[in-house]
């Protein structure tokens, strides 16, 4: 008798046992071809901010070996202050020869405003409030700043406010500057 391998998708010939050729005898003859799973590419998951291509977290490995052919699931990770922008459309795949690349890419989270008053001890506005944007700043430092030298007649009463500087969070913030 001859028996012949046979080509298998994603596998690869390992060997053959007994024989692949042999005699007929009585009785059940088995021939058992033995095949390995072929390796593939690596899959790399990345975490980036949208526009810039930053790093927001530690790139994900799925290994190839043994698993060409096999389908593969990768999953968005929760970065703080960040939200994902879309799922790519490889998120899930099948392994292959060639490596792969999936990019999640997130954008910072909107913060509410930072607005800066200026008042009088009598809490009379005495200056057009300054508001800086919220949008896309969640997490981030913010600064605001006394205008002594614009406002005419008036001076600071107290040291600057302990939230002049800060972390922008959700919800508005309102830095109070007084003067007399």
């Amino acid at each position: 008798f001859t028996t012949v391998q046979k080509n298998i998708n994603d596998f690869d010939f390992v060997s053959v046992s007994p024989a692949a050729n042999g005699t007929f005898a009585s009785g059940t003859q088995i021939v058992n071809y033995y095949y390995k799973r072929k390796d593939a590419a690596n899959v790399t998951v990345k975490y980036v901010e949208q526009g810039t291509g930053t790093p927001l977290a530690s790139d994900d490995v799925l290994g190839g070996t043994g698993k060409h052919g096999l389908p593969y699931t990768t999953t968005k990770k929760n970065i703080t202050d960040y939200e994902l922008v879309a799922q790519p459309s490889n998120k899930n795949g099948t392994f292959s020869s060639t490596p792969q690349t999936v990019i999640y890419e997130y954008r910072r989270k909107p913060a509410g405003d930072v607005t800066s008053v200026y008042v009088d001890e009598g809490g009379n506005q005495i200056d057009i409030p300054e508001t800086q944007s919220g949008t896309g700043k969640l997490g981030l430092p913010y600064t605001t700043q006394s205008r002594e030298a614009d406002i005419q007649n008036f001076e600071l009463t107290t040291p600057a406010p302990t939230n002049a500087t800060g972390t922008s969070q959700t919800g508005v913030q309102e830095v109070t500057y007084y003067y007399k």
